[in-house]
């Protein structure tokens, strides 16, 4: 790179004077020659010097490009060369450069030794492990970067250690401090594999060990925050910080220990050990420091400008090509100045064509060398011929665009444009027209031609005019053209990044500058923006003032001596400042640009940081102050090697909630003073915690007799790597109640789930008990107009049967669905079980035997769908509480109860009860269930398999009735419940309902208003009245009906409606017509009451109803008994 960065005005003077002294010197021979010499030996004297020039050429290059072309050649060092092997990835001393070049201080190490002794040099760069391998199997003849170990020294032979290597830990600024290895116990480290620092942190029993592939994948790793310690050699790990841009994100210890690298050969090869250190005692100390300084400042790329570069590098090529062509001119110049003896007719001696056999060869070798070196340049040539449009074109200028010069040709101005970028065709044109008619004084252009793949390639093209005719004129040009493609976009990423570091240093927050220095003078050469607002002085007046111009004089006198020391010293110093009452934190470091003393610097105000790290040091002493008052408590713990979590701190709420003195188990395990935490999860979560950084968070319950006794909320958090604080808190009584919460909230469920059933229940029985009105009501008045005899009444009375059969279904499913409205009423209790007997056996299965053993009792008073709904929760208790096969047994019988001799019936009322008892053999319960028997929403059946309402409905209706209810039960033995309900005073005759089934058919002549929204139901039940000799107004909804009361003129003595409709229910409407008809008689129809006229199923006082579907004799009597009353 530095080759190409010098101009041409500094290479060719040096080149000429070489030059010109070899001339000097055969020009000397020339004239000493005798006269009988040939014109053949003169001409190889000048195709000599010719040689001479080129050669200087030639070697010229090849020291700028530092590549020596020394013959191989079998034998020692210094006839076949070395093969020396290094570590692909050790910056800066080794490594592969973007350009996949090996690169680094060794590498120029190695150059200067080749220059110096003269042996060629041969560098590969692999990885570590490679280049053991290598070395030990003869691949490589040196290894470079070798550490020393007792092994090495068994497989190599080892030369003087040329570069101490430290061994340095670097980790985030939250951990204190890392002085030693042993500090290092307790975190995990990131090293790079197969690094000896491996081994010594195992010998400290420093065991977790996180090991990655190279330094650069450490630094990656530590940048995405993956590890927050990494320990390996200083120098690859400092520039990998400095590339990652992390100096400032990691504190960097002292050494832990050092090394040394060595240079090494095989063991045995001792001859080339001496060879290669003999060589590098060659090196001077100012060698040395001067590649050690190249790989701590800017590329030398960044000195030099693309202009620069191109110009040397075209001017360079251009001069090669003309010797080029000069050279190959010489030939056909040396035939045409001797010609053929036997053309002349002269007689050339031995030693004349000898001479001249030299002379050709001399020059075809140095033709053949220049086009190797064009070749290697990758310069591309051609030749124009101004006067007859004659081009020639070498085959490399066709190559760098893709193609075979074949297919190129011929090359005519047309197709020289079809390649060339349309936006640089015009001005190459005229730059070239310039040239040739005098108008410029060169011809360099640099333009793009298009790739045969399709890209664009920059081209550096440059020509001079070769030969003139007679006249003057230009004849032949000759010109080379070179691929600047990557140099271009080089430059371009050059200006780009010195356009942001200006950029950078223009609008930076904080306060950047640089000076120029001397003893006793600092003077201000680039300054930020902010500059401005720091000094009040305007941006464009502080370039070129010095300290004292900026500055009051002792602050400007102190900065000066600093700014110096920094300077003289050659080292980097941080200072802090008050000025103006604001506290300024400086950084100065010196700038190496030749000659100069240049300093730079940048400065922040940390008059905030100061004022917020005051604020923190006082929000820590607080911190510690509600750390100590916290009602939460909190444990510190630490993690030991051994994997021990050690206890060494607590807060006096941790005492009072714990309920012990934590000072006494400092220095303990979590498990000897938790042994109940052993075997839980809880110690791993916490260690997890101390060593990795993430945060935890769980509760801890405690329970006995499957309630919960204590409970804790836990929080764990990392406080330092190893170390974690345990916060917690107790909240039994919070768990508490969300147990309770639970429970209720299934109950709640479990309620809700009730009311929907009975909401469809009572649906379904509405619509049901409808149909089943017609049904009833069609059926009895067609039997009303058939003997008995008639062949149809047996099919008339079937279909009664069955109506009459589903109406009782319908009952008992508004039962189960406490729908059914209640109406106490005698009854007589045996005729009533033995009534269910067949639904209940349906219920309760094939495989339980239901017994029924009725004994001699009375009358009850209580609404037949409440014992109807005690019976069916007590038998299918009973059939839930037996597992295959069993017995269930219904009994009743007569009991007297005194208080004075039954103490277990203390809150019953003395007198005469009728027992009803129903027993199981099923398997029984506990003392505890019973306890919680009749509690709502209690169940010992399976989730999904009892709703626990059904014992606590029995035991609501018992208690409706003023009765009592007992419960006998064992594990194994079976239950047995006896329902005790009041006998009636009167204790012979019949129940109502059978008195009324039985009372002959009534009829009447009153007028009654029929209300019904449903058509069917609203037809026969006008035909059941008119056949009993009653005037009928049927209106189908409560609209008409209160129409048909302001239209009537006649007396409406009663009205029987249906209680859910459209528009108005039918309490609403007996409201609404009692206003308008002063003691009009009501009675209401319904399959189901709701809460109209019956609040919780209960009808109010003085209510007349009348269940649907009814028979004529049933509604006969409802409107005698309502007229009557």
């Amino acid at each position: 790179m530095c080759f190409f960065s010098l101009s041409v005005s500094r290479l060719l003077p040096a080149v000429y004077d070489l030059v010109a002294m070899q001339l000097k010197v055969i020009l000397f021979k020339e004239i000493m020659l005798k006269e009988r010499q040939s014109m053949c030996l003169f001409l190889a004297i000048r195709s000599a010097a010719v040689q001479m020039f080129v050669l200087c050429i030639f070697l010229m290059l090849m020291l700028f490009l530092q590549s020596p072309l020394s013959a191989s050649i079998a034998g020692d060092p210094a006839q076949h060369g070395l093969r020396v092997v290094m570590d692909n990835n050790y910056p800066p001393y080794s490594f592969v450069n973007s350009n996949g070049q090996v690169a680094g201080i060794l590498v120029d190490q190695w150059r200067l030794w080749q220059d110096k002794t003269g042996v060629r040099v041969e560098i590969v760069a692999v990885d570590r492990q490679a280049a053991l391998k290598g070395i030990q199997a003869g691949e490589y003849d040196v290894l470079d970067t070798v550490f020393t170990t007792k092994e090495q020294k068994t497989w190599y032979d080892l030369g003087q250690a040329h570069a101490r290597i430290d061994v340095v830990a670097c980790f985030t600024p939250e951990i204190r401090t890392i002085t030693t290895v042993e500090s290092l116990q307790g975190f995990a480290v990131a090293l790079k594999q197969d690094d000896a620092a491996v081994n010594l942190l195992r010998d400290h029993d420093v065991n977790n060990l996180v090991l990655f592939d190279g330094y650069g994948k450490i630094v990656q790793a530590a940048k995405d925050h993956k590890i927050n310690v990494f320990v390996g050699d200083g120098p690859p790990l400092l520039y990998y910080l400095h590339k990652y841009g992390l100096q400032n994100d990691f504190k960097v210890s002292a050494p832990l220990t050092a090394g040394a690298f060595h240079r090494a050969v095989r063991k045995g090869n001792t001859g080339v050990l001496s060879t290669v250190e003999t060589g590098f005692a060659l090196l001077t100390s100012e060698e040395l420091v001067h590649i050690d300084r190249k790989w701590s400042e800017p590329s030398l790329f960044d000195r030099f400008s693309l202009s620069s570069f191109l110009i040397g590098f075209g001017s360079l090529g251009l001069v090669l090509a003309l010797f080029f062509l000069r050279n190959r001119s010489l030939l056909p110049i040396v035939r045409q100045q001797r010609p053929e003896p036997e053309k002349s007719g002269e007689t050339l001696t031995e030693s004349e064509v000898r001479y001249r056999e030299l002379a050709e060869q001399a020059l075809q070798r140095e033709q053949g060398r220049l086009n190797f070196v064009l070749d290697g340049l990758r310069l591309g040539f051609w030749e124009w011929n101004v006067q007859t449009d004659e081009t020639v074109f070498s085959p490399l200028w066709a190559e760098l665009i893709g193609y075979e010069l074949e297919e190129l040709l011929p090359m005519d101005h047309p197709s020289w444009e079809r390649i060339v970028h349309p936006d640089d065709a015009d001005r190459v044109r005229e730059a070239l027209s310039a040239y040739v008619e005098g108008r410029a004084p060169a011809y360099d252009c640099e333009y793009r031609m298009r790739h045969k793949d399709g890209h664009w390639v920059w081209i550096l093209d440059r020509a001079r005019i070769f030969t003139r005719d007679g006249s003057g004129k230009p004849m032949w040009l000759f010109g080379v053209h070179a691929d600047i493609t990557p140099a271009r976009r080089a430059g371009e990423t050059m200006l780009a990044d010195s356009g942001l570091l200006a950029q950078f240093i223009r609008n930076s927050p904080i306060y950047a500058y640089i000076n120029e220095v001397s003893p006793t003078e600092s003077r201000c050469l680039k300054a930020s923006d902010n500059f401005q607002d720091l000094l009040g002085i305007p941006l464009a007046d502080i370039p070129g003032k010095t300290m004292t111009e900026l500055f009051e004089p002792p602050l400007a006198d102190q900065i000066t001596a600093e700014n110096w020391q920094v300077i003289s010293l050659r080292k980097t110093m941080q200072s802090t400042d008050v000025w103006k009452e604001r506290t300024y934190s400086t950084i100065k470091f010196p700038i190496v640009q030749g000659e100069r003393r240049l300093l730079g610097g940048y400065t922040i105000d940390i008059t905030d940081i100061i004022q917020t790290e005051a604020a923190l040091r006082e929000s820590e002493a607080t911190f510690r102050n509600i750390v100590q008052a916290s009602p939460i408590g909190i444990h510190l713990y630490r993690l030991n090697a051994d994997e021990g979590f050690v206890l060494f701190g607590a807060n006096p709420a941790a005492d009072r909630i714990i309920g012990i003195n934590s000072s006494q188990y400092f220095g303990m395990t979590m498990e000897e003073i938790f042994p109940i935490l052993r075997g839980t999860d809880c110690p791993d979560h916490y260690r997890k915690v101390a060593r990795s950084g993430e945060t935890w968070q769980g509760e801890y319950v405690l329970k006995a007799d499957g309630r919960i006794d204590r409970a804790f909320e836990v929080h764990v958090f990392q406080i330092t790597q190893g170390k974690a604080a345990v916060l917690f808190n107790e909240i039994s009584a919070r768990k508490q109640a969300e147990a309770e919460r639970e429970r209720l909230q299934e109950q709640l469920i479990q309620a809700q789930k009730m009311e929907s059933v009975g909401r469809l229940a009572g649906g379904v029985a509405h619509d049901f008990n409808n149909m089943l009105s017609a049904i009833l009501g069609h059926c009895e008045l067609a039997m009303g107009k058939l003997s008995a005899q008639h062949p149809l009444f047996s099919n008339l009375q079937h279909i009664r049967t069955a109506a009459e059969r589903s109406a009782d279904l319908t009952r008992q499913l508004l039962a189960f669905a406490r729908r059914q409205p209640i109406a106490p009423k005698v009854l007589d209790i045996n005729t009533t079980v033995a009534g269910m007997l067949q639904m209940l056996e349906r219920l309760i299965g094939e495989d339980i035997h239901l017994v029924w053993q009725p004994g001699n009792v009375g009358q009850v008073r209580i609404d037949p769908s409440q014992l109807d709904q005690i019976l069916i929760n007590l038998c299918v208790n009973a059939r839930d509480a037996i597992r295959d096969t069993g017995t269930v047994t219904i009994e009743t019988k007569t009991v007297t109860i005194d208080q004075q001799q039954d103490g277990n019936h203390c809150e019953a009322v003395p007198g005469a009860y009728i027992m009803l008892s129903v027993s199981d053999d099923g398997y029984g319960m506990d003392a505890a269930a019973l306890s919680h028997l009749f509690e709502p929403f209690y169940t010992t059946k399976e989730i999904g398999k009892g709703t626990g309402l059904g014992l606590a409905m029995v035991y609501g209706i018992v208690q409706q009735n003023k009765g009592l209810i007992t419960v006998e039960s064992e594990p194994g033995q079976g239950t047995a419940l006896q329902i005790y309900l009041p006998c009636h005073e009167a204790c012979a005759g019949q129940p109502v309902e059978d008195a009324v089934n039985q009372v002959a058919v009534t009829t009447g002549n009153e007028t009654v208003l029929v209300v019904e929204d449903e058509p069917m139901i609203l037809e026969v039940t006008t035909t059941m009245l008119e056949s009993l000799g009653y005037t009928v107004l049927p209106m189908p909804g409560p609209v008409e009906a209160i129409r048909c009361v302001h239209e009537y003129s006649g007396t409406i003595h009663l009205m029987l409606t249906d209680v859910i409709m459209p528009k108005m229910n039918g309490r609403l409407l007996a409201e609404r017509l009692q206003t308008l008809i002063p003691g009009l008689r009501c009675v209401f129809m319904s399959g189901y009451t709701a809460d109209v006229i019956a609040y919780h199923g209960v009808l109010d006082e003085g209510m007349h109803f009348i269940q649907k579907p009814f028979t004529v004799q049933v509604l006969a009597g409802k409107i005698r008994e309502v007229l009557a009353h």
